[in-house]
């Protein structure tokens, strides 16, 4: 006999915070129930806040070359409870947005094709995780973020 065996997202991630599994975004194609609705979480904006505008690899890459000035690489994942986290902070922590401000911001899914090369690439294995990167290509700064960060907390972690 035959079967139709279907296999997304073969990566476990450890961590010593409790945190559910991650739906994964294409299990509507698998039975035919309707894809998962995204919740976005409440966020109170900035007043007079700068709303992120995330760039593709390709353009974030080439802005970069061009402008000379350094890249802030975003590796995550839908329904994380740390990338929820950090979103959160980026839609309404001032300090983040100012930082964000000097660098070409690219946000990658690791769970799409291209994003899980680049993850794959960068070793990258667990998320969310941020990498700047200078106008070359040379990485500057690595970190995780966690459930127990802040924006000060990641920074001195992310700067060093």
């Amino acid at each position: 006999s035959t079967y139709l065996c279907y296999a997304d997202n073969l990566s476990i991630q450890w961590t010593p915070e409790n945190a559910p599994i991650p739906v994964s975004p294409y299990t509507f194609t698998w039975g035919g129930a309707a894809p998962p609705t995204p919740v976005a979480p409440a966020v109170a904006p900035v007043p007079g806040g700068v709303k992120i505008e995330w760039k593709d690899t390709a353009t974030a890459w080439n802005t970069a070359i061009s402008s000379g000035k350094p890249m802030f690489v975003y590796f995550s994942a839908p329904n994380v409870l740390a990338v929820n986290k950090l979103d959160q902070l980026f839609a309404s922590d001032a300090q983040a947005q100012t930082f964000i401000q000097g660098y070409i911001p690219t946000k990658i899914d690791v769970n799409q094709l291209a994003g899980g090369d680049l993850a794959r690439k960068f070793q990258i294995f667990k998320v969310p995780t941020i990498l700047l990167m200078d106008s070359k290509g040379h990485e500057t700064g690595r970190a995780i973020f966690s459930m127990a960060d802040n924006w000060d907390t990641f920074t001195k972690k992310l700067i060093k």
